[in-house]
């Protein structure tokens, strides 16, 4: 009897030390994908790889926050990609597995995001998107030797001078002048009226539009609004009665919805140019065709195109998930291919031959232009200029490349 007890107590003391492990190990995991912004990441030996049989990429996406569809179209496109390459037998005979974390479209939440990409061995990243989230990581990234690759757009990404960070769209040094250049050649505006969103993305074009006006003696006045904001028509309103007689519109998605509708409420009968959300199905099919009929929208993609590589595109996106493609889906598609090209002549699961292979990536088509990168990291170097008919749809009006 003696010796049954002693063991049933040797039982119940091994079950408890499990269960509180498995409790520790819970608490530890309860939070999936995010690291605490001040928390410390383990220094990495210059060259150190993540090892395995894997190349593991890291993806920092828009999960949730703000604009969650379109981190969706971006994971779903760089899915596509590492889907087919894995089917294929992988890259030198290494399959690829992404990590995603999402940055819940919060500089905060890119930074968590970045270092969870980094404390999981990722030796390359796609990702953050915005240009502010893409500055927010730029110094982690930097000081860990981990390249990434962004669609932010912001000129002031350029001044960063990170030889790790490279963009798969073109900076609105090209896209925004091509904004100005439509205002002062196609319609012959006398006096230009800005409204711009308060982030990097808007305050960068602003910049670029001032530079170029005020080159080209045009005339101009400038309203800014916070990004989320659910009313703009005070600064609208500003703008007509400051005489101006086109506009120029560069925000994020919901902000252009709430823009184009109080227009339209307003009455006023301004032509618009605007920056690419117009373009986008899933932005203006919360719009009225009334609203945004005529706009010139600078873009990456144009949706009606019909090259046959784009037209490819949109069809291996749709037989996979049902649905077509979007701004995006097309440049990150472009991105994935682009770091699959890297990572193919990189040899090895490096960050720093990974790197310098995507510092030479050159003539790889993708959907918003070829990529050829250059010695700031940008691998995009032209912008579609499209123009809204009755139906919502964009047509093609020019390519504009960088000379």
């Amino acid at each position: 009897m003696k010796k049954i007890l002693a063991l049933l107590l040797s039982l119940m003391m091994i079950l408890s030390l499990a269960a509180c492990g498995s409790k520790e190990s819970e608490e530890t995991d309860g939070v999936a994908g995010t690291t605490s912004a001040e928390e410390e990441i383990p220094e990495k030996a210059e060259g150190e790889t993540a090892g395995g049989d894997v190349f593991k990429v890291g993806l920092i996406t828009m999960v949730t926050g703000d604009a969650p569809t379109d981190g969706l179209r971006m994971q779903q496109a760089v899915e596509l990609v590492i889907n087919q390459v894995n089917e294929e037998g992988g890259i030198n005979g290494m399959k690829v597995e992404l990590d995603i974390q999402d940055d819940q479209c919060t500089t905060e939440g890119a930074i968590n995001a970045m270092n969870k990409c980094i404390s999981d061995g990722c030796q390359v990243v796609i990702g953050p998107h915005r240009s502010a989230n893409a500055k927010a990581v730029s110094d982690i990234a930097k000081n860990a030797k981990i390249p990434y690759i962004s669609g932010g757009t912001s000129p002031s990404l350029l001044d960063l001078n990170n030889e790790y960070l490279f963009f798969c769209r073109a900076s609105d040094n090209i896209v925004a002048q091509v904004g100005g250049m439509v205002c002062k050649d196609t319609l012959n505006a006398e006096k230009v009226g800005i409204l711009y969103c308060s982030d990097d993305f808007g305050t960068g074009a602003l910049g670029v539009l001032e530079e170029y006006f005020q080159a080209e003696g045009v005339d101009y006045a400038a309203e800014v609004h916070n990004v989320n904001d659910t009313d703009m028509s005070g600064q609208l309103l500003n703008l007509v009665n400051a005489g101006c007689d086109a506009l120029l519109i560069w925000t994020h998605d919901a902000d252009m919805v709430v823009i184009s509708r109080q227009i339209n409420e307003l009455g006023i009968e301004l032509p618009v140019v605007s920056s690419g959300a117009p373009a986008m199905s899933t932005v203006n099919e919360l719009m009225e065709p009334e609203w945004i009929e005529g706009w010139y929208v600078c873009t990456d993609y144009c949706s009606t195109a019909t090259e046959d590589y784009i037209v490819e595109f949109k069809e291996a996106f749709n037989a996979a998930y049902d649905i077509d493609p979007e701004m995006f889906a097309a440049s990150y598609y472009g991105a994935a291919w682009g770091l699959v090209d890297a990572l193919e002549r990189a040899g090895a699961n490096d960050a720093a031959a990974i790197r310098d292979a995507l510092a030479t990536v050159t003539g790889i088509q993708g959907i918003v232009g070829k990529l050829n990168c250059d010695d700031q990291g940008a691998w995009i170097h032209e912008a579609s200029l499209v123009q809204m008919d009755g139906n919502k749809q964009p047509q093609l009006v020019e390519v504009v490349t960088a000379e």
